[in-house]
């Protein structure tokens, strides 16, 4: 009952409630830009106001009414001018950005908002939850948006360093040429000395393919299990990298860290299709070219009386369509083309039960015969 309520109030304020969380994650996001660096002296005076929760609110604003490309442009932006006391790691840092949303974010816009949610979760230490949840709801290839969160992420203490450093220096662009050769000899020493993130990567690419392949399966409660599975081989992972490698991850934190994971998104899943196993039903049919094996799970109706799979009988005593295989009259026959779901039995101005089972003696009649007229 609880979950009726629940999820019937999501659907009825979907819009205001997309607004407001998409409101608080660009609260989150903003807040974490504004710890990163300073802005140039000359917007000193607007120092405050950028660091402060007034300049906060109305980037989030901003970032909640627009697209997913316009808010990741909106960040690579605030991200710049926050840098923007050391150019050289704004530039640095600006090329970077605007390459990842032109290679990448405008190719794919709906996964791309997972590098944000990864860099969210690594800011909340929960970057478990995202391999996970991308295996349930996205395709194969959120393993790209995940291992850039994983670089990045990996690699702001060396932004942070660089930017450090640059601070107490005088900008002469007379010597860019020396500063880019020894920030380029910084950040090459920094990949040729830290494989961590592709570790990491790699570990995140397989609790995705795994979550993703046991959760597109026809077993039943398919997702729930998969879940599970990606809490396990998250913790194995890990685990076996600690072991083997000097990839340096505290591993009591770590197991909590999943353990949290996975209780977040079950309670995600839980606002998911809830789907009666109890009703579930195989069915074979065929027509002149193929065989069709279906599996047919019912969604669970909220606030109404599931009835009870019923098998029709026909006055000759052969069992005539189940609730389910009506259903599949409209794949096999399609001429009758109806908006609306199937009326079930007895209802007021539909054919009822009888009906249908007609139909289905109709058309097995018309598959016998054309059978015949083939042979």
């Amino acid at each position: 009952m609880a979950r009726e309520i629940t999820v019937r109030f999501c659907k009825r304020y979907e819009i205001f409630i997309v607004f407001v969380l998409k409101f608080i994650f660009g609260m989150i996001i903003f807040a974490m830009i504004s710890e990163i660096g300073r802005p140039i002296d000359m917007l000193e005076q607007v120092s405050d106001l950028a660091t402060g929760w007034a300049y906060i609110t109305l980037m989030s604003l901003i970032f909640a009414i627009t697209p997913i490309n316009a808010g990741y442009l909106l960040i690579t932006v605030n991200l710049i001018l926050q840098t923007s006391a050391v150019l050289e790691v704004a530039l640095l840092l600006g090329l970077f950005l605007f390459a990842v949303q032109g290679l990448y974010t405008r190719l794919a816009p709906q996964e791309c908002v997972l590098i944000l949610f990864m860099l969210t979760a690594y800011y909340f230490r929960l970057p478990y939850l995202i391999p996970i949840l991308a295996g349930l709801y996205y395709s194969m290839t959120a393993i790209i948006p995940i291992a850039i969160a994983v670089f990045m992420w990996q690699f702001l203490p060396l932004l942070r360093r660089m930017f450090r450093a640059g601070e107490d220096t005088v900008f002469d662009i007379g010597g860019l040429t020396e500063v880019y050769e020894a920030s380029y000899a910084q950040v090459v020493g920094a990949l040729a000395s830290n494989h961590d993130w592709v570790i990491i990567s790699f570990i995140f690419a397989m609790v995705v393919l795994v979550v993703y392949a046991i959760a597109h399966t026809s077993i039943d409660y398919s997702k729930d299990i998969a879940i599970a599975l990606g809490g396990v081989v998250t913790v194995i992972g890990f685990v076996a990298v600690v072991l083997v490698t000097d990839v340096r991850i505290s591993l009591p934190g770590m197991i909590m860290s999943t353990l949290i994971s996975v209780a977040v998104a079950y309670v995600i899943r839980f606002f998911d299709v809830l789907l009666d196993y109890n009703r579930a039903e195989r069915v074979q049919f065929q027509d002149e070219d193929n065989v069709y094996y279906v599996k047919i799970v019912p969604k669970m109706l909220l606030g109404d009386k599931v009835p009870e799979p019923e098998a029709v009988r026909r006055p000759d005593g052969i069992r005539g369509p189940t609730d389910n295989e009506r259903n599949l009259v409209r794949v096999a026959d399609p001429a009758p083309t109806r908006p609306e779901r199937y009326p079930a039995a007895g209802a007021a101005g539909s054919e009822g039960y009888s009906g249908w089972a007609k139909r289905w003696e109709k058309l097995e009649e018309e598959r016998a015969k054309a059978q015949k007229d083939k042979v």
